[in-house]
């Protein structure tokens, strides 16, 4: 076996930030498993949405978005953005700095900027 495996760090709920337990680790010819994994803790601690000054559901907005429903998409982004427009364009996009795609072995974070346009 010749690859490469993303290694979750187990961690109790409430212990430690979002960007240290989630930083990937890569090894060759190894495969680890995670018993019981807090998956809700994951979910309820989104870096990218806590750095985003309107508090969007980043994750929803992007999946509706690559499904091709941009209408749920808009929705998301109206029910908790009130200017949409306005701010999509003045936007500094910090949620782009907290992607966890942007870290260390995962590549490029995820240009949520451009997804609308």
């Amino acid at each position: 076996m010749d690859g490469r495996y993303r290694i979750l760090a187990r961690v109790p709920k409430g212990q430690g930030e979002p960007e240290e337990v989630i930083r990937a680790k890569t090894v060759t010819n190894k495969v680890y498993f995670c018993n019981d994994p807090d998956l809700d803790w994951y979910l309820d601690n989104v870096p990218c949405r806590r750095a985003c000054p309107a508090d969007t559901r980043i994750p929803e907005y992007i999946n509706s978005a690559s499904l091709g429903d941009y209408g749920k998409s808009y929705e998301i982004n109206l029910t908790d953005n009130v200017l949409p427009h306005t701010l999509g364009r003045v936007c500094a996009h910090p949620c782009e700095d907290k992607c966890r795609h942007g870290h260390e072995g995962m590549g490029e974070p995820v240009s949520i900027c451009w997804i609308k346009r």
